[in-house]
């Protein structure tokens, strides 16, 4: 039978009968044998079976408080309930001395550091940050260096990890043995092999790009962008003169001799050339006359001239035989004889009005 016995005095709580604190033995009313375990582990009444009734509150047998004689010892480390019997248990994170959590008889040595994953402070766990050999799980040849340059460890291929920070034949890199030369001009990495590219942006002699035979040399000077050599730049950036169009060192002005503008930026630029190459030495008026006659003989040719200068301070006006220029030449005045708008007049305009809108 499930229940025997007298009835005790209802608790206020309605949990269980009176004389659960005095030692007693409490009413009989759950007999039987032992029910299955609660949830809290604290041997609390056997639930529905009935066969023997708990003992939890009867205060001699029961489930023992936290400070009773034999009560269950889990906060002090020792061996904890004797519901957890058996083989190893798994650890507990907190790492609190639980029921044979870290005592146990032969628990699972995923933290101990034995043979599982190691830890970083373990015993033989992987020394990745002193510098040393690296986990078992990471064998083989060394692998690239780490950019801190301590050993670390070897990567996860195994055999010889690849070299391609060593300088040998791959991209090398700008520390390495071989790496590439770009910053001293000589030959540039192997990858960029091939004719020679596309110029680059100065329009003279850039560095080859991605796919010239010998790599850049554009911080030797050599034959590079001669802008930053400072000796036969293109001065364009500067708004002064244009590109050079034959072999002197100061670039040359191509005008048609009839214009005021091109006249005075062609004195300006001789004074500036005069004080460059002469340094200021020689007097400038005998060149200046000089070229106000040539440009004057050149104004009646009514043909395209070119001013340049050499290296000995000399001036000297060249004819420049390019065909289109010429061409437009005649295209112009054959318009304005015949009293038509030219081109030249008529894109100038278009020219200044989409100057004004922007």
């Amino acid at each position: 039978m499930m229940l025997t016995g007298d009835k005790g005095p209802r608790r206020l709580t309605g949990d269980k009968g009176p004389r659960r604190l005095t030692g007693e033995k409490g009413p009989r009313r759950l007999t039987g044998e032992k029910g299955p375990r609660r949830l809290t582990g604290d041997k609390g009444p056997r639930s529905l079976t009935g066969e023997k009734g708990p003992r939890s509150l009867t205060g001699e047998k029961g489930p023992r408080s936290l400070t009773g004689e034999k009560g269950p010892r889990r906060l002090t480390g020792d061996k904890g309930p004797r519901r957890l019997t058996g083989d190893k248990g798994p650890r507990r994170l907190t790492g609190e001395k639980g029921p044979r959590r870290l005592m146990g008889g032969k628990g699972p040595r995923r933290l101990t550091g034995d043979k599982g994953p190691r830890r970083l402070t373990g015993d033989k766990g992987p020394r990745r940050l002193t510098g040393d050999k690296g986990p078992r799980r990471l064998t083989g040849g060394k692998g690239p260096r780490r950019l801190t340059g301590d050993k670390g460890p070897r990567r996860l291929t195994g055999e010889k990890g690849p070299r391609r920070l060593t300088g040998e034949k791959g991209p090398r890199s700008l520390t390495g043995e071989k790496g590439p030369r770009s910053l001293t001009g000589e030959k540039g990495p192997r990858s960029l092999t091939g004719e020679k590219g596309p110029r680059s942006l100065t329009g003279e002699k850039g560095p080859r790009s991605l796919t010239g035979e010998k790599g850049p040399r554009s911080l030797k000077g050599e034959k590079g962008p001669r802008s930053l050599k400072g000796e036969k730049g293109p001065r364009s950036l500067k708004g002064e003169k244009g590109p050079r169009t034959h072999s002197p060192v100061f670039p040359c002005t191509c005008l048609f001799p009839d214009s005021l503008k091109a006249t005075m930026a062609l004195k300006k630029a001789l004074r500036t050339a005069h004080r460059k190459v002469a340094g200021g030495s020689m007097p400038i008026r005998p060149q200046m006359k000089a070229f106000l006659l040539l440009f004057s003989r050149a104004t009646m040719s009514g043909r395209i001239w070119s001013v340049f200068f050499s290296r000995k301070s000399c001036v000297g006006i060249h004819e420049c035989e390019r065909e289109t220029e010429i061409k437009k030449r005649s295209v112009h005045e054959s318009e304005r004889e015949q009293g038509r708008e030219c081109t030249c007049e008529r894109e100038e305009r278009e020219r200044q009005i989409k100057k004004e809108s922007a």
